[in-house]
């Protein structure tokens, strides 16, 4: 784990900006890496990640079943589009903040769609985040 911990939790700011995955591929156009440099030197790549799980998190806590990405952006009135980017790279951040689990038929798509949660790891990490909020 690249960032520091604290009795053994993940430290939120070095984790996501040193372990999210690139998302470009070498044969992708080079406007889709600038993109993705963009992000990542903003801060928005990160910045969404945290987003994204915390949202799984108050959607886990509120029902208690996984979700898929869609159903969580109606929910949140996010892009559909963000949160199912976001939820793959949270899943090989190290320590995996959340799981992949069944697929399901989409409340939201009416299609079969794979569903998430929130590890026990992702939860923590969430409550740190909730905790950083609340200081700011």
């Amino acid at each position: 784990m690249s960032g520091s911990t604290y009795a053994g939790r993940p430290s939120l700011g070095p984790l996501f900006d040193d372990q999210l995955p690139s998302r470009s591929k070498f044969t992708d156009p080079s406007t889709s890496r600038e993109a993705e440099d963009q992000m990542r030197k903003t801060g928005r790549l990160p910045a969404q990640a945290e987003e994204v799980l915390l949202m799984l998190q108050s959607w886990w806590q509120c029902y208690g079943e996984a979700v898929t990405s869609a159903e969580l952006a109606k929910e949140f009135a996010a892009d559909r589009y963000m949160i199912a980017r976001r939820l793959p790279d949270l899943k090989q951040v190290e320590p995996n903040l959340v799981k992949q689990c069944e697929r399901r038929q989409c409340r939201v798509g009416k299609a079969p769609a794979i569903t998430w949660q929130p590890t026990d790891m992702g939860e923590i990490a969430a409550a740190q985040l909730r905790m950083k909020q609340r200081r700011n």
